[in-house]
């Protein structure tokens, strides 16, 4: 008889011990499989969230334009500033008058629309092609930046 108590111990202290490695196996498994849910959710909305900004200028007679600025991205962009040679579009005598916000938003495939009109008595007058610079807050935080040059189109 004490050796079927000492047999049946033996088989339920096996039995604890099996039970728990497969409880930390199992954890372990658990654990692993949400850190690969996280990554791949973070990689789909970081994929989502992106802003592509682009400016175009087209000639409405001799003294005006409109200069287009659109977000081919599928996400916000916040606090777009736009410079010509190195100029806010608010600091250029060259737009005096005009009443440029300092800041503007996008919305993803959104585009924004300015029309300017010049002031050619102005002696800083600047024209085309214009050396353009953008720049934005993106919906994660992050700053977004473009640069390129814009011509008559």
């Amino acid at each position: 008889m004490i050796t079927i108590s000492i047999i049946s111990a033996i088989i339920s202290l096996t039995a604890i011990i099996v039970s728990i490695l497969a409880f930390q196996k199992s954890h372990q498994l658990n654990k692993r499989m949400l850190e690969i849910e996280e990554s791949r959710e973070k990689d789909r909305l970081t994929g989502q969230k992106t802003t592509n900004l682009t400016a175009i200028l087209t000639r409405e007679g001799n003294s005006s334009a409109q200069l287009i600025i659109h977000n081919k991205g599928n996400s916000l962009a916040e606090n777009v500033r736009v410079s010509f040679n190195g100029k806010y579009l608010n600091e250029l005598k060259t737009f005096e008058g005009n009443n440029f916000p300092e800041e503007i938003c996008i919305a993803a495939d959104g585009i924004y629309s300015l029309r300017m009109d010049f002031n050619m008595s102005t002696p800083e007058t600047m024209l085309p092609p214009f050396a353009t610079e953008i720049s934005w807050k993106n919906m994660d935080g992050s700053d977004g930046y473009a640069k390129s040059t814009v011509n008559w189109i």
